[in-house]
């Protein structure tokens, strides 16, 4: 998960045929302790460069172990959150060599879709929303990137679709839905 990450392993990653896949709910300021007892004070504070990585120019991609791992952190709301942000799950406040490392909230999300989806190798069926593409996405509460990145845990999971089909509505957005149960704006 590039760990622990020095400046001339950066850039040898740049040069490299390779893809940086960066777990965004991992190295966050509730974590700082552990980070401190693994590593060290001096070591820890090359945990988790995902900003030098993206600004370096490397191949990066975004991901989780949700729901299987980092259950604290949860859902995408809370992975956003972490890499925008680095507090932790209690809110704890990053330390200055963790907060130099956030992301823009849009450079999370294209992350953890269209950058994943890369990765991969299917960007032309997943990963962002197109004709043709798999009808797969999920419909949040508010638009992420107008929001401030403390207030990402408020947003909630509206909708969910996969394969072109409403697999979950939040009671509390039922009118997304036509009369049909179809997205109101949504045309197979």
């Amino acid at each position: 998960h590039l760990g622990v990450l020095h400046d001339d392993q950066i850039a040898r990653l740049r040069g490299a045929n390779l893809v940086a896949n960066i777990q965004l709910s991992w190295f966050h300021a509730g974590e700082t302790g552990e980070l401190y007892g693994y590593f060290g004070t001096s070591r820890a504070a090359k945990v988790g460069r995902w900003k030098d990585l993206v600004a370096a120019g490397v191949n990066v991609c975004g991901s989780t172990d949700f729901p299987w791992g980092a259950p604290v952190l949860g859902p995408v709301n809370r992975t956003l959150y972490s890499a925008t942000t680095r507090r932790g799950p209690e809110g704890e406040l990053p330390e200055p060599w963790m907060a130099s490392q956030v992301l823009s909230i849009q450079q999370a999300i294209e992350l953890l879709t269209s950058r994943a989806a890369w990765a991969l190798g299917i960007e032309d069926e997943r990963g962002s929303i197109g004709a043709g593409k798999k009808a797969d996405l999920v419909v949040l509460s508010q638009d992420p990137v107008s929001m401030q990145p403390e207030d990402l845990l408020e947003l909630e999971t509206a909708m969910t679709i996969v394969d072109g089909h409403v697999e979950h509505i939040h009671p509390d957005h039922e009118l997304l839905l036509s009369s049909e149960g179809l997205p109101a704006w949504f045309t197979p």
